[in-house]
């Protein structure tokens, strides 16, 4: 959901919303996870095509940060980790 507050009418939340959804959509790299998505001030602004370049960026930082996070550090790989005895 997104607040009142940074987008005031319906109509401006719920093409946000599709755009995040729609986006996302085309995305296939990802385990499940849990994205929370918030809305600033400005996005009302954006026309579709900004709004959708934006969430791809978005996504690509996702996806890459996704990537550092799954994977294995060195002392994973070799065995020699601390705490193995």
């Amino acid at each position: 959901m997104f607040s009142k507050k940074n987008l005031k009418l319906a109509v401006q939340r719920n093409r946000v919303k599709r755009r995040v959804r729609e986006t996302f959509r085309h995305e296939r790299e990802y385990p499940a996870l849990d994205i929370v998505v918030l809305g600033r001030r400005g996005l009302t602004e954006l026309d579709n095509a900004a709004l959708n370049a934006t969430l791809t960026e978005l996504w690509a930082r996702l996806r890459k940060k996704n990537r550092q996070l799954q994977k294995p550090t060195t002392s994973e790989l070799s065995g020699t980790g601390k705490g193995t005895g």
